[in-house]
């Protein structure tokens, strides 16, 4: 993310982002050696920029931005390396089969509350057949 950000300022250092204290461009190992400095200033466990670079687009995802946002922060060319770059976020799937058995439920609710029995088929379906019995 930083090439972009040189490339675009044409190498004027006052146009930088993110610049050493000599003013030069900042590398990756500058800042890396600045986020173990801050890390162990603060008493928290050592993590790369990698990690770092991780878990904000597992974080983005879990906040619902599609893969392709995140394909566009990341600067990935493929959506299939974005794919591959970030894992499951932890509770997503799961709330998702959450949520599909919530709507089973109250699918299931509201037949048996309109006085329909057959609970084996999918609400759809019962739906269908009372409309078909009712013509």
């Amino acid at each position: 993310m930083l090439r972009p950000i040189v490339e675009g300022a044409g190498g004027r250092v006052e146009q930088l982002v993110l610049v050493k204290p000599t003013g030069e461009p900042a590398t990756t190992h500058t800042l890396s050696g600045a986020l173990h400095h801050a890390l162990e200033r603060a008493g928290l466990p050592l993590a790369s920029l990698h990690k770092l670079r991780h878990t904000c687009l597992s974080h983005l995802l879990a906040g619902g931005a599609d893969l392709r946002t995140a394909q566009a922060i990341a600067g990935h060319k493929s959506i299939t390396s974005t794919m591959r770059y970030l894992h499951a976020v932890a509770g997503m799937a799961r709330a998702a089969v959450d949520r599909l058995a919530t709507l089973r439920a109250e699918a299931e609710a509201e037949e048996v509350s309109a006085g329909g029995t057959d609970l084996t088929r999918a609400p759809a379906t019962r739906r269908r057949a009372r409309k078909l019995s009712v013509v």
